[in-house]
Order: C-alpha cells, then structure tokens, then sequence
C-alpha cells in the first residue's frame, strides 16, 4: 500500500511543511542583518575617516552632486578632516569643528598621513631567532618626532623622525651595540595619488655606521586604506636578506606604521650588514 495516498497522508504532509516553513523563518530570524549604511544631510555615505588638503579652491556642497547647493568654499591648501565619503567615493564629508558641514569633490582633495607623534614611543624586536643574528639577540628603540621639512616645489612636507637602536645590551641595560636610526614618512600619498592612502616610510642607517658609502635605507610603504605596511626595498643589495614574499605587518596610525617599519628594517639586514655595523661602532 502506498503512503501519503490517504487524508491522513494528506494531513502528515501539509503538518510537514508548516514545520519546515517555521524552521525557515526562525533560521531567517536567527541569521545576523546586514546593518543600513549611516545617512548624512539624507546621503547613505561609508566611513572615511582622516586629514585632507584642498589642492585648489573647492566648493563645499549641500548634497555630493555639482547641482547641490553651495553652502561654502574651501581655499587651496585648506586643511579639513574628513569623516565620510559618498558611496560612489567622489564626494567627501569634511568637518567644520566638532559638526559635519557638507560634501566637497574627492579629486580636489589630497589626503595627508597624520604623523606628528605627541609623545616618545619605544618597542623592542628579537632577532635571536634568525640564526646568523644570534650574537645581535633583543633589540630596543626610542623613537620621536622631530620636524617637518619642505619638498621643493610642493605645498607638502616630510616628516621626520629620529631613533636610539640598542641590541644585545644586558638586562640591567648596560653596553650592548648602540647606533641612531633617521626615519622619513611623506605626509602625502606614493607618487602624489589622490584616490590611493599609501605612504613611503624611509628608516636610514648613516654611512658612517656601516661600511658602505651611502646611507643603508629601507624603504616601506604604509598603506592605511588596508592597514598595513609592507617592506618594498632594501637599498644596498649586500646588506639584504632575501625574504619572500615581502614581509608586512598590520598598522592604521602613523605611530604603528613607524614602529613596524623600524622593526622590520633591523629583520631585513642580513649577517653582512649587522657584522659592519659592529666593526663600525667599535671603532
């Protein structure tokens, strides 16, 4: 005899999907939504938060179209901070004091690295597990801002850093092998691109700490879109330790990004370069 063929087949079945549409729905229920956009002046806009500088003078509007009332202007080299950014990202929410004021045009607007420290920072890197390094071991640092410098021909600065290395010291701090760092951030985007939040970090070993006629520079690139910074090049070839793929490390603010960067730098030299840099502070 079949089943199902009956009213009692009948009922069984419907009762059977009454229960698997109410397991649908509580599963529906129980699955997390998708939380709505923030709105601003009525606009769904994405979070964008950072320093930007008007690179002409921009109108700020009431909506992010041409068409939208022009509720004020923004002269070429403004500095405003920017909360949001338009879906389609061509429009940016600038700040007039503690209160968002209106929308200006993104391709007018250069984004700049906010990278003044207020105070030291100090972090410290093993490089006893690298064994050609064994002899070098822990390394701590200090590291502070110092000053801005111009670029010529451009409404933009450098910034600059300065930095105490001590490795291999004892654990009540003495002797152990001492030597300066210079580092470099550029307060504007690699290559001057507006759409893209990626800086170039410079960390500097001066000539006259190792054996090589020019300064030892690695250079890194900050990109703080992703949150990341990532070795890009080591400038003296016979002090490079081959690492593939290039190393990187998470960081959103200019004072992660320095420190990853200086930490990374000391991984990047291989046994050549810490050997000279030995020979050259005994001497």
């Amino acid at each position: 005899m079949k089943q199902g063929t009956g009213k009692t087949g009948l009922m069984n079945a419907r009762a059977a999907l009454v229960a698997a549409g109410l397991f649908v729905s509580a599963m529906l229920a129980a699955m997390p939504t998708r939380a709505a956009d923030p709105t601003m002046f009525g606009v769904p806009v994405k979070a964008h938060k950072g320093l930007f500088q008007a690179l002409k003078g921009v109108n700020v509007r009431a909506l992010p179209k041409t068409s939208g009332a022009r509720i004020g202007k923004l002269k070429a080299g403004t500095r405003v901070q920017v909360v949001a950014r338009s879906k389609d990202r061509n429009w940016l929410v600038i700040m007039q004091g503690s209160k968002p004021k209106g929308f200006v045009y993104a391709p007018m607007m250069m984004p700049l690295v906010d990278g003044e420290l207020a105070d030291e920072v100090s972090g410290s890197v093993d490089l006893a597990d690298l064994a050609d390094l064994a002899d070098v071991g822990h390394c701590k640092y200090r590291l502070e801002f110092e000053d801005r410098s111009p670029i010529e021909g451009q409404p933009f600065q450098v910034l600059d850093y300065a930095a105490d290395v001590v490795c291999g010291a004892t654990a009540g701090g003495a002797g152990g092998l001492k030597f300066p760092l210079q580092l470099f951030m550029t307060e504007t985007p690699y290559q001057f691109s507006p759409s893209r939040r990626i800086y170039q970090i410079n960390v500097d070993l001066r000539e006259d700490f190792h054996a090589k006629e020019d300064p030892l520079t690695v250079i890194f690139l900050f990109n703080q879109d992703k949150g990341r910074v990532t070795l890009d090049t080591v400038t003296i070839a016979d002090y490079r330790r081959p690492r593939k793929p290039a190393p990187w490390r998470p960081a959103t603010a200019a004072g992660q990004a320095l420190m990853a960067a200086l930490e990374m730098a000391l991984e990047s030299w291989n046994d050549a370069a810490w050997k000279d840099i030995v020979k050259a502070a005994g001497s």
